[in-house]
């Protein structure tokens, strides 16, 4: 067996592309009905007080970009719809300009747990 075969493929593939994975929660795109805003938002958390300015994430969108690969449109898209929910602002900050986030960690814990605790075999859901 040779060095190549014995490697976890997923080291193999992080070595090749010299880049490494990111973290999404499903549970968050079933919350919001929306695999693309579920993965922003684990994105968002990922990045949650590892900066410098506390309760608060910043980046441009191309930034954005680079690490997800969402589009602007589907970061609005995204953004728009966890700020119907009261769990996300935005402000836009800077040269270059940066979006600043802020995430109301309260809501969203009370959101996860009362979806946790709805026990819906589907996942979680919420109504349109």
């Amino acid at each position: 067996m040779n060095n190549m075969t014995r490697r976890n493929i997923n080291s193999l593939i992080i070595d090749l592309l010299r880049e490494k994975p990111i973290a999404f929660n499903p549970a968050l795109g079933r919350i919001i009905g929306s695999a693309t805003a579920g993965l922003f938002m684990s994105q968002l958390l990922y990045w949650w007080d590892k900066g410098h300015k506390k309760n608060c994430i910043f980046k441009t969108m191309n930034e954005f970009k680079k690490e997800t690969c969402l589009t602007r449109s589907e970061q609005d898209t995204a953004i728009k719809k966890w700020k119907q929910l009261g769990i996300l602002a935005v402000e836009n900050k800077g040269i270059p300009q940066k979006r600043h986030f802020y995430i109301n960690i309260e809501k969203m814990v009370g959101l996860l747990e009362k979806r946790a605790s709805e026990k819906n075999i589907d996942g979680f859901y919420i109504e349109k």
